[in-house]
């Protein structure tokens, strides 16, 4: 079985995942204390990514202790590691840290030295492995284009749990806890109006009166709005009309 060997403390539970340096680190976020809470990344048999969540929890009065393990689908985390990163400080200078970014907390994690605990940020802008991400509104969105309109992408992360709410005894036991489902939306910025960039024939509802003129070009030059690269051209020929 492979492991990723860094170990994260973030929102009570704590990550193992390797670094780029090939080193081992222990990271501690102290966000929330939960006693002897520790959580490891692994690859099982089957070639899932999982999270597996190992937890302590004491009886005082009867002076026993509980253990239980917690096995989750994928991971909370962008990329699965720390990774080499840059933010923008509030005095305009870049600093190059080891970088991990929590997509479900829209939080980065950020180290400066691996005997010290890891620091949580919201930095005005970051970049990390080639993705550059800005500070909107609260939430962390990487920008596809910018012209006299902006395109956004933002990357969100739902945990979704495999349990029953209410359990009658006769529910067939799920493989994982829950899952870590993790996806993307489109958003097109127009004179500060936000608008969701969806597919299909509403796309085009995008371009008000010029919604033929832009399903014609379009098509005649084979673009995909589902395409980055072609979404962003799609766009800039529109603000060119």
């Amino acid at each position: 079985m492979k492991k990723t060997v860094i170990t994260f403390f973030v929102l009570g539970y704590s990550l193992s995942v390797a670094a780029q340096e090939k080193k081992l680190y222990s990271y501690f976020v102290p966000e929330i204390k939960t006693p002897d809470n520790a959580t490891r990344i692994e690859i099982n048999p089957k070639g899932d990514t999982v999270l597996i969540a190992s937890y302590r929890t004491i009886d005082a009065i009867n002076k026993t202790n509980n253990e239980f393990t917690k096995i989750y689908k994928g991971t909370p985390f962008f990329k699965n590691g720390w990774y080499k990163g840059f933010i923008v400080e509030n005095n305009g200078r870049e600093s190059g840290f080891l970088m991990a970014y929590n997509l479900q907390k829209k939080v980065i994690y950020l180290v400066t030295d691996p005997l010290l605990e890891a620091t949580p940020m919201k930095p005005q802008t970051f970049w990390l492995e080639g993705h550059t991400f800005k500070l909107i509104k609260g939430k962390y969105f990487e920008p596809i284009y910018e012209g006299n309109s902006i395109i956004l992408k933002e990357y969100q992360c739902l945990l979704q749990s495999s349990r029953a709410t209410q359990r009658t005894g006769y529910e067939a036991e799920a493989e994982y806890e829950g899952e870590f489902v993790k996806f993307v939306k489109y958003y097109v910025v127009i004179d500060d109006k936000w608008r969701e960039i969806t597919m299909g024939k509403r796309f085009y509802k995008l371009f008000g009166n010029q919604a033929e003129t832009m399903e014609t070009y379009v098509k005649k030059n084979a673009l995909n709005p589902s395409k980055e690269k072609d979404l962003a051209m799609i766009f800039k020929y529109f603000e060119a009309l």
